[in-house]
């Protein structure tokens, strides 16, 4: 056997060269290996000279690529050969680097230099000149690096900044696209999952966070997903799962973090608090371990940034609310047209778009959470118009929460221009129903979907999806013909074209050959403006919401009550005052009661509690509020008792339109508003039944308003 050594990398080029038959292009091995073509063509000299001493040659033709010279049986030979060659781990400055910041991460004792130059083979001087840069790299997170002669190296610091420092250090080393691939190849053994990852100085970095505890924590989070009633963006999503998966390892070595009580209280007030609460329980329940409630304010902030994916691409604004976030949203509209010389006057996925966007940035900016972006440098480089024009319509963001845009947050606002743009001419809608599936975010998703119907006039984005959990059936119910991805998918029988999020031109070519080979009757054509089933489909929408309003105000009624003993006795009292007759009094009895059987509606530290139910055989909205001079004592829904004095009445009726029953979801959603909620509820304490009636009137409005 000839001597000399091959590294991992050479090692993988070559059996990348020797499994193929054919010529190789560089730009296919680097992407096989995750690594780019430059780096390929610079392993190819030892390559070259370490199969020379073993009597073999590689075969190189320009615009082909290059193979090995020889037979079938020469390349099994060299296969064979491969396998039984002990590979040389060779690291760059870089991949030293990352393996010390990991070890520092992870450990609790000190670690020798020693022990550093003996697993990354080289000496004690180059690891002391790596601590430095590693050093550095920590003072950004405000931890300190501590080097002591006999004693080691180790960190110092906040738990806050190093659980902050080990999550981006995850998302700079690990590409986004592997912790896809990961989460949705479930059908591998646990220690199977990992294999793909091809470095493995980055495979140790799932280290960080045990592999049984992701599994787990993903199956755990996928089911609440369905209790939260909504459905997470794959970016979103990951990060809570990577967020409760470091909580975790770190609990179990006795790690807590600290959270400062009045913003902890503030957070105790949101919706999202009782999530993170059920959050907190099933973690507890699962990994036999205590959550303190510092534990599950951090929980509340991931949740209340993180973004939500409905699963229709075509959404409007009535589904998500808030009436501050639709103006602001509106003015950036206008200053984008101003700047970009187009009219989105009738764009709705626009609106849609900034407003389901802007409302977790503006929570993820006032809780000082971080925001991602990983086609933030592409966007840069490619799209310096659209930044420019982005950069200004964010003002109206800034100086309403008084806190300067990321460039990060920027780019994500570009790209939904960007995809507003694009779609300015009036292209028609297309032949080929197609989804997108792009874990980046719902912005480049967006973004994604619009440049690919300027582009291909027969193919029409039908909707967004998760790239992680694919529904094969309702894809094939709405009659999806092409699932576009950003990230492979794999076990599903509908086509999957993989591209860049930025659509390329050899993206383009791959989309092309699918339409050129795809049979499909031709269709008439019709302009997106002169769509008159979507055009009659929002006025009856509108005409739902008009009518939803006008059902709850019709049927306002303020009582104030001395006293009750129980909850039975406000469910008498509700049924006895909106039931007509003795048979609908009896239907909102049991609704109510078989309501409150799943736990009472109680908002924390608000003294307000809400009934509400889906009623058979009513046939419109009922809205009541119900006064207590004297508080009573009653059990929440997390087992804790709370003070009520105002109690709100909410029935529907179990068969109607979504669209109907919004306008009474809105009057709920305000209530946990923090300016707006808190003067809406001033006004049901302390208010005549007049004025509780025109405060009711004004929220309506202003909802059918933003969603006209």
């Amino acid at each position: 056997m000839k001597g000399g050594k091959i590294t991992l990398r050479q090692k993988q080029i070559l059996q990348e060269i020797c499994q193929n038959d054919e010529y190789v292009t560089l730009s296919s091995i680097g992407d096989e290996l995750r690594i780019s073509s430059r780096t390929v063509l610079r392993e190819l000299s030892e390559i070259e000279r370490w199969i020379g001493e073993r009597g073999f040659e590689l075969e190189k033709k320009p615009g082909l690529g290059i193979k090995l010279k020889g037979s079938k049986g020469d390349r099994g030979l060299l296969l064979e050969l491969l396998s039984e060659t002990n590979e040389l781990m060779v690291y760059s400055p870089k991949e030293r680097q990352n393996i010390m910041t990991w070890e520092l991460l992870i450990n609790q004792e000190p670690v020798k230099l020693f022990y550093f130059s003996k697993i990354l083979k080289v000496s004690e001087a180059t690891i002391s000149n790596d601590l430095d840069k590693v050093g550095k790299w920590f003072r950004g997170y405000s931890i300190l690096l501590v080097r002591r002669q006999g004693t080691g190296v180790y960190i110092e610091g906040k738990e806050r900044d190093i659980r902050k420092a080990t999550i981006n250090f995850i998302y700079e080393n690990m590409d986004e696209n592997q912790l896809v691939e990961i989460l949705r190849d479930k059908k591998l053994k646990e220690d199977e999952r990992y294999i793909s990852l091809d470095e493995k100085s980055r495979s140790r970095l799932l280290n960080l966070m045990d592999k049984g505890t992701i599994i787990k924590l993903e199956d755990m989070l996928f089911n609440l997903e369905h209790f939260w009633g909504v459905k997470l963006t794959d970016d979103a999503y990951i990060g809570l799962l990577v967020h409760m998966a470091l909580a975790v390892e770190r609990i179990k070595k006795g790690e807590r973090i600290v959270m400062e009580q009045g913003f902890l209280a503030k957070l105790k007030q949101c919706q999202e608090y009782k999530v993170a609460e059920r959050i907190a329980e099933n973690l507890s329940d699962v990994f036999e371990i205590d959550i303190p409630e510092d534990e599950i304010g951090y929980i509340t902030m991931h949740i209340k940034g993180a973004r939500s994916l409905k699963g229709n691409y075509n959404r409007r604004v009535g589904s998500i609310g808030n009436f501050e976030i639709v103006r602001l949203s509106k003015k950036m509209i206008k200053i984008a047209e101003r700047e970009s010389g187009c009219s989105f006057k009738n764009d709705d996925n626009l609106l849609i778009g900034l407003v389901n966007h802007l409302g977790p940035v503006i929570s993820r900016l006032n809780m000082n959470m971080d925001i991602r972006n990983p086609l933030l440098q592409e966007i840069k480089d490619n799209y310096p118009e659209l930044m420019d024009i982005s950069r200004k319509s964010v003002k109206v963001v800034e100086d309403y929460i008084g806190i300067e845009m990321p460039e990060s947050e920027i780019a994500y606002i570009a790209m939904h221009i960007g995809a507003a743009i694009e779609k300015y001419d009036g292209r028609t809608q297309r032949i080929l129903r197609a989804a997108v599936a792009c874990p980046s975010g719902i912005g480049a998703s967006v973004l994604l979907a619009s440049l690919i119907e300027r582009e291909y006039e027969n193919i029409q984005v039908v909707d967004v999806i998760s790239a992680i959990h694919i529904d094969e059936k309702a894809l094939i119910e709405k009659g999806i013909d092409i699932i576009v991805s950003t990230v492979p998918i794999k076990d599903t029988n509908i086509p999957v074209i993989v591209v860049s999020p930025l659509l390329s031109s050899e993206d383009k070519s791959k989309l092309q050959t699918f339409i050129s080979n795809s049979k499909g009757e031709k269709v008439n054509i019709v302009p997106k403006n002169e769509n008159i089933d979507e055009l009659m489909n929002n006025w009856l929408i509108q005409k739902y919401h008009l009518e939803g309003a006008a059902d709850i105000l019709n049927s306002l009624f303020v009582m104030d009550i001395e006293g009750i003993e129980g909850v039975e006795d406000l469910i008498n009292i509700a049924a006895k005052t909106i039931g007509k007759d003795e048979s609908e009094k009896a239907y909102i009895y049991e609704a109510l009661n078989k309501r409150e059987e799943l736990g009472s509606t109680i908002l924390p530290g608000q003294q307000l509690m809400v009934l509400h139910a889906r009623v058979p055989n009513m046939n419109r909205l009922h809205f009541g509020v119900l006064r207590f001079l004297n508080a009573y004592s009653h059990i929440n829904g997390s087992g804790k008792c709370e003070q009520v004095n105002v109690v709100l009445v909410m029935l529907a009726p179990d068969a109607c339109h979504r669209s109907y029953v919004e306008p009474i979801s809105h009057i709920s959603k305000t209530l946990v508003e923090d300016s707006e909620g808190q003067h809406f509820l001033k006004v049901l304490r302390e208010g005549n039944s007049n004025m509780i009636k025109i405060e009711i009137a004004n929220l309506l409005d202003r909802f059918i308003k933003s969603n006209a």
